[in-house]
């Protein structure tokens, strides 16, 4: 722009000397030379207009809004406010945010609300054509489909104001926050570490089994090497006829890890429709895999009435080569667990060509359907969420390094968080009815009770009425 004003200033110079050259040339042959003292006034002029012209470039750039004072509130069933002292990008983002405030004249609030009265309260609010809150995290399962598929919630890609192109945006959660076309929910920062296997390091190579960190890193990673690991860890070690260590160990959920492991899926949206497919072949064969591994011994059912922690702390006595957790137990093992570990994704099954990772839950921010001006709201979190001053794109890794006992685990944890590992949700939270249908199937099959195919078929009707009265579908 600045170099473009400067030439049309020249043009316009040039067009005024030769119009006036005509009328003037006998006079001027008459005058002394001044050619070059006019020249230096005329580049003074012009350097003085085109920084005149720049000056009001920049300002025309800036935005200038006035939000006549409003409050704009954050609400999430934790304290969102930012504290003083935390860390430095913590004082820089409330150094940036007051200056907002004084900016464009409005002030920013922060709710805390318990996570029982969190739905209705956002739900009633909206309903009553006042929402108690202009942005709100929810939990992926209060989210879909109850509050999206009632319109409860605005669709902010519509306002045209955020640029989810831009990479400050966390690309699983707008996917999780997507709904018909349109993005509802949404935050920042990059994908969380989530699901995959730990293994005990000292009981492989005590056992003379294979490094799972090279097998991943070159894709033969697959469930067929880890049964293979499993049954061979498998054994009574003291001779006394019982078997006192075992391959896997792990909750129901990691049944679910493998059925997506497989290209497997609860249901699947079809001509906008939910249709029931865990009956289908991918699931079906990841359900028989599981099974399979519970007769072989190398995986023990949780006994019944048994903890949440049961899984966590067999692994932490060391009788136990892997477990399917989730990444924040690495805390535990850190503190506590004598034995070397490491950390890897789950293994691919037949139908599957990439390693995924499996999300039980994620937070997303929401706008309340009936927010007044929402462009405002999302003008001022848009600005609010940019990259602070000299942002460390890599600060994450620090908190992974401290629970980690070697760089491979970090390596592993950055394929998941650049999304070379694929983040997928887990459907059975997403619609509890449907889910509770789910897991029960998956507790006849792990008892062997059923087959997987009879376990399956039994409850296909009813999962797939489940599923219309969740998305309103008659």
């Amino acid at each position: 722009m600045k170099k473009l004003v400067s030439l049309l200033l020249v043009l316009s110079m040039i067009l005024v000397i030769v119009s006036g050259c005509s009328t003037t040339q006998d006079k001027e042959a008459d005058l002394p030379d001044n050619s070059g003292k006019e020249q230096e006034v005329s580049e003074e002029t012009q350097g003085d207009a085109a920084d005149e012209n720049a000056t009001e470039d920049e300002a025309v750039e800036e935005v200038t809004m006035d939000l006549g004072g409003r409050t704009i509130r954050l609400a999430a069933w934790w304290d969102p406010t930012p504290v003083a002292g935390t860390s430095e990008s913590t004082d820089l983002l409330i150094e940036r945010r007051n200056a907002m405030e004084e900016k464009y004249n409005f002030k920013m609030e922060y709710l805390n609300i318990p996570i029982e009265q969190l739905v209705e309260t956002f739900s009633a609010s909206v309903l009553a054509g006042d929402p108690f809150t202009e942005l709100c995290y929810l939990q992926s399962q209060q989210f879909f489909p109850g509050l999206v598929n009632n319109g409860f919630c605005y669709p902010v890609s519509d306002l045209g104001v955020f640029d989810f192109e831009e990479e400050k945006w966390n690309k699983f959660i707008l996917e999780v926050g997507t709904y018909d076309g349109k993005i509802y929910g949404f935050d920042t920062g990059h994908i969380e570490p989530r699901s995959g296997i730990f293994w005990n390091k000292t009981l492989f190579e005590r056992e003379g089994l294979p490094n799972l960190y090279e097998l991943q890193n070159s894709y033969q990673w697959t469930w067929d090497k880890l049964k293979e690991c499993a049954e061979k860890a498998t054994k009574d070690t003291d001779g006394d006829g019982v078997l006192d260590q075992f391959g896997l160990v792990g909750d129901f959920r990691l049944v679910w890890a493998f059925i997506e492991s497989n290209n497997g899926k609860l249901y699947k949206m079809i001509d906008n429709k939910p249709v029931f497919t865990l009956n289908e072949p991918e699931a079906i064969e990841a359900l028989q895999f599981v099974q399979d591994l519970i007769f072989s011994k190398a995986l023990p059912v949780p006994p019944d009435g048994s903890s949440w922690e049961w899984p966590i702390i067999e692994f932490q006595s060391g009788k136990y080569a892997m477990i399917g957790g989730e990444w924040w137990q690495a805390g535990r093992y850190q503190e506590s667990m004598e034995d070397d570990y490491g950390f890897v994704v789950y293994p691919m099954g037949p139908r599957a060509d990439q390693y995924v990772q499996v999300t039980v839950q994620a937070n997303l921010i929401v706008m309340p359907n009936g927010v007044k001006n929402p462009e405002e709201v999302a003008f001022i979190w848009d600005e609010y969420t940019d990259p602070l001053p000299n942002e460390d794109p890599d600060s994450w890794k620090q908190s992974i390094e401290n629970n980690s006992r070697d760089i491979e685990t970090v390596n592993t944890i950055e394929k998941i968080i650049t999304g070379e590992v694929k983040s997928v949700m887990c459907q059975m939270y997403l619609v509890g009815s449907v889910g509770d249908l789910g897991w029960n199937t998956i507790r006849f099959i792990g008892k062997g009770d059923k087959t997987p195919q009879v376990a399956v078929e039994e409850i296909a009707l009813q999962a797939q009425a489940a599923l219309n009265e969740a998305f309103n579908i008659e």
